[in-house]
């Protein structure tokens, strides 16, 4: 059987496809970084326990529901540069109310070194008034370096502080994090792979204090975060948030990292394909194509960047386009019809 240049290239490159990595503060977000992400459908088949030594996770058919943006400030170009110093800061939330209090426009404030990236405090206006505290307690989301089968622990305490301005409520948080670094291996999201990712799995747990007369009502919660990290996104590739409830895990939310189909692909091409049906998909060493009439066509495949990764001719006898040499993930087969000047597209997942 006969390969391209490629192909073979391909072929003996593909043991190279995952590698352990090292999570460092290099990998954290900083001030002026502006990273879009969206929101997926939470009703997703999730095993929290598939996960360990280069491993492979298949999230490519990920339902998007919305897609938002994550906006990393210099502390001064917020509402709250008298509070924190050249530390980097994200809106978190629009509106936090407490028992009868309103507050506003809320930033998180983070810091970095080689040793940790961590929350410092939040900034919040109340009745117009920016206002701020810092942690009496920091929250440290992640201790450097990160990698495959490290475990530590930290705890946290906020305090809003609320009865300097209303004599009656104050609201406190108090907690634990715990990281566990429970994989690497590669992950495939809506398109786009990443060859080389750590799983960090967070169990957070938070008790919320709102003291109304000085009656304080504590609430327990308990969240589990898991996370996909990479050298290349200051981002979660992929996040998965969800609460337990005695041993049910409910998931909340899901985030990944936006990527857009490359437009390379669908030039002179339709995205729907209809004319030519690819199987199985997903699929590991091969796909098969249908094709109508007895012509020669061009089968391309390519991968979330739009390059071209493989090509060759099919028909309706050789109707088997080869992706063993393929790493897993998303990519796209274009086939034209040069007879008929006719072309199409359809996303296909490698496993």
């Amino acid at each position: 059987m006969r390969y391209s240049l490629l192909t073979l290239v391909l072929s003996g490159i593909t043991g190279l496809c995952h590698a352990q990595i090292t999570i460092t503060q290099s990998d954290m977000p900083s001030s002026n970084d502006t990273i879009r992400y969206c929101n997926a459908a939470a009703n997703i088949t999730f095993t929290p326990s598939a996960t360990g030594a280069n491993y492979t996770w298949n999230f490519a058919n990920l339902t998007e529901i919305s897609q938002d943006v994550y906006e990393y400030k210099n502390s001064f170009s917020t509402p709250y540069f008298f509070y924190f110093i050249n530390k980097i800061g994200l809106k978190t939330l629009d509106t936090l109310g407490v028992s009868t209090i309103s507050l506003t426009d809320i930033y998180t404030f983070y810091t970095k070194n080689s040793s940790v990236f961590k929350v410092e405090g939040l900034g919040y206006s109340y009745s117009s008034i920016p206002l701020a505290n810092s942690y009496i307690d920091e929250d440290e989301i992640y201790q450097f370096p990160l990698q495959y089968g490290d475990h530590d622990s930290s705890t946290y305490y906020f305090d809003y502080n609320l009865s300097q301005y209303t004599t009656y409520i104050d609201y406190a948080q108090n907690g634990s994090r715990v990281n566990d670094v429970d994989g690497w291996g590669s992950i495939s999201i809506p398109n786009a792979t990443y060859p080389n990712v750590l799983r960090v799995k967070t169990t957070i747990t938070t008790f919320d204090t709102i003291t109304v007369f000085g009656f304080p009502v504590v609430t327990p919660r308990t969240t589990i975060e898991y996370k996909w990290l990479s050298n290349t996104e200051k981002i979660p590739v992929l996040e998965i948030s969800g609460t337990m409830f005695g041993n049910n895990y409910t998931i909340n939310s899901v985030k990944y990292r936006y990527h857009p189909a490359p437009s390379s692909v669908f030039e002179n091409g339709n995205a729907s394909g209809v004319w030519f049906g690819v199987y199985p998909n997903p699929a590991q060493n091969q796909v098969s194509v249908s094709l109508p009439g007895s012509n020669n066509y061009t089968a391309e495949i390519y991968d979330a960047a739009g390059r071209v990764v493989h090509q060759q001719v099919v028909n309706q006898m050789e109707n088997t386009v080869h992706t063993e040499m393929l790493c897993e993930g998303v990519y796209y087969i274009r086939i034209t019809d040069n007879e008929k000047n006719l072309s199409g597209v359809q996303r296909i997942v490698i496993e």
